[in-house]
């Protein structure tokens, strides 16, 4: 495993393909490594040598202030001091708010929980309200995640502290990570392991969202947190409550992200079978696999209710059978091979090393260290490796990259590589004869975690605060609610303008064409004659499946346009290499770009009626200029207004002006 992590990220191996694209961050990491680690190894021996004793009694004075907590107190400690980081670098951050297209949409799917509906009835329009990640089916209209998460985030929603989830569950992991390695190694390591943790960015930062990978993490780390008192139980009391703990949890955890659920339960499942010595423990496997089926049967059942068929998944239905895992043509249009599996694995473990710790140093090069050096090995040690190593394949098979800030597929075993990176010293130090060395080795995590967290960002181009920093992208959504709140607007429909690019593949996901293939069209042929082609359809009254083939059939032909530089995928346009936008497409051109606005962001700030439809004071709908006609019949009683970002000095203010309906494009 070690030689594994050297391989794909110490070397980066992912800027070297041939058909990737070099991470343009990895150069000014290796001039930083190529910097400190020489750097801060000759302090440390600089430091040992000059008073070897004294360095090494500061260290042993550390460590006995870690121990200095009785075990139950360091873990509530441990708990809360994650919680109330992650509680700031979610403010910091993001506001409390959603970063990402994934977080709307279970936000979207919260919402309507907590509103006391599955999902919300269909419009006639979907494509006035629909996302990337919404799906509309026969009638119903629901996010494409698996339901656990959204859940959750709706209890929240429902106590009116939906910011608390993440903190809190991440608090918890940070507990069960302490429990688990306590029980299996030592009191230093395992304390040394969760504070690690507490101070992760990148556990911080997905903490701080609102992504349901936290999660995720928390249930399977409960589910091995339990894992060494069913081992040891000799009497069925003790066995069945840890079995019950174990199968309940991997359960949640597949109710919440079922591919990584599956992942843990394979791994944990394995290890129970291979160490099962007593007829206790069997015994207690019985009850495990029905405490695992009940959270499991929830799931079963909401996809029934959601898709018509208990195993078929949201998002088969938006993506079909392309968003499964496995070597074959991906959602996104490409093929995914091995060797494109393979750079993907390869870009996530090279992003740990800028975002697990943020130290000056290459992680997982400590990681892989840790592992090499590391002597008493123990089942425990072949369990997490397992996971490990699990979790790699299975992403090698998988098709997405799984990116926020830090490679949020590989988020459920950070735990173990930061166990490993906590080892490295100690392995280190035992192979060590001279005190100056073994105590030099001591002061080197030390010196690693101050030099990240006490260096001022402008001094290091990679580090904690880089990471931390707060976005800087306009998010004009929040401006717009606050204008909203401000006119105390009842019974109206505020349509807001985001995007060429979001209207022309909403108007093709509602003809049925799966949403990536949609966004891969938009983003490479000519916007204006996908826009002529759609209207045609309508005016025809084409059926949807032949208007969806009449608009992609323009792949089959000459290229007439190059993508706009620049813009982001959600923005992506190909315009006329004439650079001369035809008249039918002024209205389109004149509003292509979104500014700031995002109707994902809306979505769950709009309240259902008692029948499930849209309803509430205010309906935010997609503005498509002259087809808002289309909504006159549903919402004529309703006064309409268009949002209009407007500049104010150096701010940008958001104007609600009255709809004409018969304004032409």
């Amino acid at each position: 495993m070690a030689v594994l992590l050297v391989a794909l990220g110490v070397y980066p191996l992912a800027d070297h393909l041939p058909f990737a694209e070099p991470q343009p961050w990895w150069r000014w990491g290796l001039r930083t490594w190529m910097l400190w680690t020489p750097l801060s190894i000759a302090l440390a021996l600089l430091l040992a040598r000059a008073r070897p004793d004294w360095w090494a009694a500061q260290v042993e004075r550390g460590r006995r202030a870690l121990l200095a907590p009785t075990p139950g107190r360091f873990m509530l400690l441990v708990g809360a001091l994650t919680c109330a980081l992650a509680l700031a670098v979610g403010w910091i951050m993001f506001h409390w708010t959603g970063a990402s297209i994934d977080e709307y949409s279970q936000l979207w799917q919260a919402h309507l929980l907590a509103s006391g509906h599955l999902f919300a009835r269909a419009e006639s329009h979907p494509e006035f309200f629909g996302t990337m990640q919404t799906v509309s089916w026969a009638g119903r209209s629901f996010a494409h995640f698996p339901i656990g998460g959204a859940a959750l985030q709706a209890a929240g929603m429902a106590l009116s502290v939906p910011q608390l989830v993440n903190p809190l569950l991440a608090g918890c992991a940070a507990a069960a990570v302490y429990r688990f390695v306590a029980a299996v190694g030592d009191e230093t390591e395992a304390r040394a392991t969760a504070l690690l943790f507490a101070l992760s960015p990148f556990v911080l930062i997905v903490a701080g969202s609102r992504l349901d990978h936290v999660a995720t993490l928390t249930a399977v780390w409960i589910a091995i947190a339990a894992l060494p008192g069913w081992l040891a139980s000799t009497r069925d009391a003790s066995a069945i409550r840890s079995a019950a703990v174990i199968g309940f949890s991997l359960g949640c955890a597949t109710t919440i992200r079922p591919y990584d659920g599956a992942i843990a339960t394979a791994v944990v499942g394995g290890f129970q079978l291979l160490s099962a010595r007593r007829g206790t423990l069997w015994r207690s496997l019985v009850v495990q696999l029905f405490a695992g089926l009940l959270p499991i049967a929830g799931l079963l059942a909401t996809n029934r209710a959601l898709t018509g068929h208990a195993l078929t998944f949201a998002y088969d239905i938006l993506n079909g059978p392309d968003h499964r895992p496995g070597f074959h043509m991906s959602p996104l249009g490409f093929e995914h091979t091995p060797m494109t599996g393979l750079y993907l694995v390869s870009l996530y473990l090279m992003r740990l090393n800028e975002s697990l710790l943020g130290w000056p140093v290459p992680v997982v090069a400590l990681i892989a260290g840790g592992m090499a050096a590391w002597r008493s090995v123990t089942k425990w040690d072949h369990l997490l490796l397992a996971f490990l190593g699990t979790t790699l394949f299975a992403y090698w098979i998988y098709w997405g990259d799984g990116s926020f800030h830090g490679p949020r597929f590989l988020f459920n075993v950070v735990p173990i590589l930061l166990l490993f990176v906590v080892r490295l010293p100690v392995a280190v130090r035992e192979r060590m004869r001279s005190p100056m060395l073994r105590t030099a080795t001591l002061l080197l995590v030390p010196l690693w975690m101050l030099t990240a967290w006490l260096l001022p960002s402008r001094s290091q181009p990679l580090g904690p605060w880089r990471l931390l920093t707060p976005r800087q992208e306009a998010d004009l959504t929040g401006a717009l609610r606050q204008t909203v709140d401000a006119k105390h607007l009842q019974g109206a429909v505020v349509f807001v303008n985001d995007g060429w690019h979001a209207r022309l593949t909403a108007r093709m996901r509602a003809l049925g064409m799966p949403p990536f293939t949609a966004q891969l069209i938009v983003g490479n042929y000519n916007a204006c004659t996908l826009q002529q082609r759609l209207d045609d359809a309508e005016r025809r009254g084409m059926p949807p499946r032949a208007a969806a083939s009449y608009v992609a059939s323009v792949m089959t032909e000459p290229l007439d346009a190059r993508p706009v530089p620049g813009l982001s995928a959600m923005e992506q346009l190909a315009l006329p290499k004439s650079s001369e936008v035809p008249e039918r497409c002024q209205w389109e051109f004149e509003h292509a770009l979104p500014r700031g606005m995002d109707l994902a962001r809306l979505l769950p700030h709009i309240a259902l009626d008692s029948l499930g439809r849209l309803g509430g004071d205010v309906i935010y709908a997609r503005d498509f200029g002259a087809r808002n006609a289309l909504l006159a019949d549903r919402f004529s009683d309703r006064a309409w207004y268009v949002a209009r970002p407007e500049m104010r000095g150096d701010s940008i203010a958001i104007l609600l002006e009255p709809y004409s309906r018969s304004a032409q494009r």
